[in-house]
């Protein structure tokens, strides 16, 4: 399922335009990522799941094409994490 069908589908089930839907899911990606990239917060979504950061560490890889081998910086990514169906 791609965004447009999920507006789709949450705009028919609830009965709310698919603007105003589109809208509300685009703030909630928006908010998530600012509490976990930016406060380093967890977000726990009882039922859904839970978002937060995890760091990946500076390494060396292998570029496939060329074999070279080349440094990848530290960084920080969005993990999400499905919470087991009760």
């Amino acid at each position: 399922m791609n965004k447009s069908e999920l507006v789709n589908s949450i705009s028919e089930k609830c009965n709310v335009p698919k603007k105003a839907v589109n809208a509300i899911l685009d703030s909630f990606a928006e908010v998530v990522s600012t509490k976990v990239m930016e406060d380093g917060e967890k977000v726990s979504l009882t039922g859904l799941g839970i978002f937060k950061q995890l760091s990946k560490d500076a390494r060396m890889a292998r570029n496939p094409k060329t074999g070279e081998r080349v440094f990848v910086p530290a960084k920080k990514i969005l993990s999400f994490k499905m919470t087991k169906k009760s």
